[in-house]
């Protein structure tokens, strides 16, 4: 039978050998993982990405990389380009290293409360949403007033093709009428970093008993490109003739 010294032995050694090594071997040096053999690249990059919160927080770190520490050999870390990855999200890149690998130096991410699309609200959320979440523009303004007109009975569909729709609306201080709903509308919701143009974009617009209003997208996704080109952009006009080696790609 096994003594306990025997058992520890044996989990000791199954243990060690689960273990990640690290070998060298005539000049060059290998990973070992289990039964997984591998050459060793070290892995210099930055170990924390940093984050900021606005586009002038990646312009100070390329007007000052020593932020940004250095490398092994004490020279600050470089800089290659500004990557805008989609509507919310810019990343300023550094080098690649001898694997291939390319180095994030920081991010840039956009916040904010989000206006929930082919979602119904009722009018006085609507109303509100409206105000503090889309840029003024005149088409704002109409829905706007068109909400407010509306009466709290119910709100009438008629000949609803997905087009043509009619509500009833106050026409005075007793008297009702019926008005058709505003649509399409082209409205900039604050879908972006707020350091560029909102892209205005086409919403179908609908109300339903309640009464209730939703907004849908109609330009198939048309506005993200909009809001890329408008980041990029803007880090041409920041960074100018300054840094001509630093592109800008989205």
């Amino acid at each position: 039978m096994l003594n306990y010294d025997t058992l520890e032995l044996i989990q000791q050694t199954a243990h060690e050998a689960m273990q990640n090594k690290i070998i060298e071997h005539e000049g060059e040096t290998f990973l070992i993982q289990g039964n997984k053999i591998e050459r060793y690249q070290p892995d210099d990059r930055v170990q924390t990405v940093l984050e900021v919160a606005k586009f002038a927080g990646i312009v100070d770190l390329i007007k000052k990389p020593d932020t940004l520490g250095v490398v092994k050999d004490g020279t600050p870390r470089l800089i290659t380009a500004i990557q805008v990855v989609d509507e919310t999200k810019v990343n300023l890149l550094g080098d690649v290293d001898n694997a291939g690998r390319r180095e994030v130096l920081a991010v840039a991410n956009a916040y904010g409360t989000p206006f929930y699309f082919d979602n119904y609200y009722d009018t006085e959320d609507a109303v509100i949403k409206l105000q503090a979440l889309f840029a003024d523009t005149e088409d704002r303004a109409l829905v706007l007033k068109f909400l407010g007109n509306l009466t709290d009975g119910e709100s009438r569909t008629l000949e609803d093709d997905g087009i043509t729709q009619a509500a009833t609306i106050k026409t005075g201080i007793a008297s009702k009428g019926e008005a058709k709903v505003p649509n399409p509308v082209k409205l900039k919701p604050f879908r972006t970093f707020l350091e560029v143009e909102q892209p205005e974009s086409p919403f179908i617009f609908r109300v339903k008993e309640g009464p209730r209003a939703a907004l849908y997208e109609a330009d198939g996704g048309y506005w993200k490109i909009q809001a890329i080109n408008n980041i990029k952009q803007y880090f041409v006009d920041a960074l100018g003739d300054e840094f001509p080696d630093i592109l800008v790609l989205a």
